[in-house]
């Protein structure tokens, strides 16, 4: 949250954004917008904010309706959710909430942050293309041709050079950084790896670290950028963005304190073990695939009613 969120109140994610959409060829700016929403929830609540406002300007001026691009703007990054080919705020949540319900079945059990990352990096193309499909096939038919009746278009937010230099060095202490964490990690005897086993991913410093690494390496991104850009002008905002990216932490707190308490009388009455042996009885003779679709379609009706992550 520190990480990102000073990413994300130095405006990076914003002009990021921006200028990936605006930069599109027209041929793919539809896939491209769909694919930024997808991925821009890396960026927590900025892509839900950002990209509605900028597709629909510019669906308006490639002929579209508008409101179709605002549509998408907020199906692809809320649609997709925790979908990325990027770890993010959400993987760091839910990891909180899951070590302790698996430790429920088997104490030993060893996760990590990344746990997700097949499923999620699986999921970005899948719901890229779905996305994509229903808004051609549904969306921009049922919308119809838009008449503006000589109303001005609205133009997207400019950002200043000094802005635009500073996502530059930005960037590339991004890449510096992942370069860093390579040459930390893929020689044999990498300072990340498992130093008895030589592993990268089993009990390794890289796995047990990730929070850590992915708060160093979206804080170092935001600093820069907020220097360069001059959206940061002295310690007091420094501690102020800190501060706000945090805020949004009130009510996870609140959910976590009840949880908490709601998990130690779990333990202590042993009724995760009697479940447990009760579900394994009641599913003794269900087929895998009853099994998981079954999940699959409780989890489906959960999200039209729950939108929090920490809630599910």
């Amino acid at each position: 949250m520190l990480g990102i969120g000073l990413a994300e109140q130095s405006g990076y994610f914003e002009l990021l954004l921006t200028s990936v959409v605006e930069k599109a060829p027209g041929n793919l700016v539809l896939w491209v917008i769909i694919f930024v929403g997808i991925l821009g929830n890396v960026a927590g609540d900025a892509a839900p904010i950002v990209i509605p406002p900028l597709a629909a300007i510019i669906f308006l001026k490639m002929g579209y309706h508008p409101v179709a691009g605002a549509i998408v703007g907020y199906v692809a990054p809320l649609g997709g959710f925790a979908a990325n080919l990027i770890p993010g705020m959400s993987d760091a949540l839910v990891y909180a909430f899951t070590e302790p319900a698996a430790a429920l079945v088997d104490g030993s059990i060893s996760l990590n942050v990344l746990m997700n990352y097949y499923f999620i990096a699986f999921s970005a193309p899948v719901l890229l293309v779905v996305i994509y499909w229903i808004l051609k096939k549904y969306t921009l038919p049922r919308m119809g041709e838009y008449k503006p009746e000589g109303q001005k278009i609205q133009e997207a937010k400019e950002f200043s050079d000094r802005e635009r230099k500073a996502i530059k060095w930005a960037n590339w202490s991004f890449v510096l950084v992942v370069l860093a964490l390579v040459a930390l990690t893929v020689p044999s005897s990498g300072l990340l790896r498992n130093q008895e086993t030589g592993s990268i991913v089993n009990d390794s410093p890289l796995m047990n670290g990730i929070g850590l690494i992915m708060t160093i390496l979206f804080f170092i991104l935001g600093l820069v950028y907020a220097l360069a850009a001059g959206t940061m002008k002295n310690s007091r905002e420094f501690s102020k963005m800190l501060s706000d990216s945090m805020s949004s932490m009130g009510s996870f707190i609140v959910i976590v304190f009840f949880a908490a308490q709601m998990m130690a009388y779990f333990e202590w009455s042993n009724l995760g073990t009697i479940l447990a042996v009760s579900g394994a009885d009641l599913l003794q003779d269900q087929s895998g695939m009853v099994l998981v679709v079954g999940f699959i379609g409780l989890t489906a009706i959960i999200n039209l009613f729950i939108g929090r992550a920490s809630s599910k």
